[in-house]
């Protein structure tokens, strides 16, 4: 009887092993499906980063041409001028949230909330992949 137990018991523990074997794969396989997840946004966002400062050098070149002699043109222009002036400030903006969110990716923390500390559903980040709070603190 003693025999039976101690097989039991030692069956039980086998399998538990082979449970925490098995779910530390399954971890690895999350974990690095997450790594390569994160490669692909950082490279992304790398992306989306020249662009912007693409963007930012054109509107500034665009703004540092000299100005028409006809007073009825310059007005014009002024007007074309002012709006480019906003679009190269919001430009600036995005500039800095995407290089606030490879800075996250590199310190572990892309994704969760800057608030309070919840994941940002992968939709919020589909949709605008530097978001720094979750829909609720949003």
């Amino acid at each position: 009887m003693k025999e039976v137990t101690r097989g039991v018991a030692c069956f039980r523990q086998k399998q538990v092993c082979i449970g925490l074997l098995y779910q530390i794969i399954l971890d690895s396989f999350a974990m690095s499906a997450k790594m390569n997840q994160l490669t692909d946004i950082r490279q992304q966002l790398e992306q989306e980063l020249q662009d912007r400062i693409s963007r930012a050098d054109a509107i500034d070149n665009r703004l540092r041409q000299p100005g028409l002699e006809d007073w009825e043109e310059q007005a014009a222009q002024r007007e074309n001028d002012e709006v480019l002036e906003s679009l190269g400030k919001q430009t600036v903006q995005e500039i800095e949230q995407i290089k606030q969110a490879i800075h996250r990716i590199d310190k572990g923390t892309y994704g969760l909330c800057s608030h309070c500390g919840q994941p940002i559903v992968s939709e919020r980040l589909e949709a605008m992949p530097y978001a720094t709070t979750c829909i609720r603190c949003a």
